[in-house]
């Protein structure tokens, strides 16, 4: 599995959020697998039955307006 958007100038290639007057703020994204512990942006996973895979948005900084920021991720998964 592997989460994928579009990053922009980020040193830290975070998902860049914009509001309605195009202010930035970034979010840190990982999937995490709950039975293995196994986190980051792109994990492999074994699936037999039901398994369960949480995605983590971590948003933290300063100087930023509160508002409503939205940005686009997309979840890609492939069998082997």
């Amino acid at each position: 599995m592997r989460l994928d958007y579009a990053t922009d100038s980020d040193p830290q290639k975070r998902l860049p959020m914009k509001d309605a007057s195009n202010k930035t703020i970034y979010s840190q994204l990982e999937i995490v697998d709950e039975q293995t512990g196994a986190a980051g942006t792109d994990i492999r996973v074994g699936i037999q039955s039901e398994h369960t895979i949480q995605i983590r948005s971590r948003i933290q900084g300063a100087n930023a307006d509160a508002g409503s920021y939205q940005g686009s991720a997309w979840l890609i998964a492939t069998f082997d």
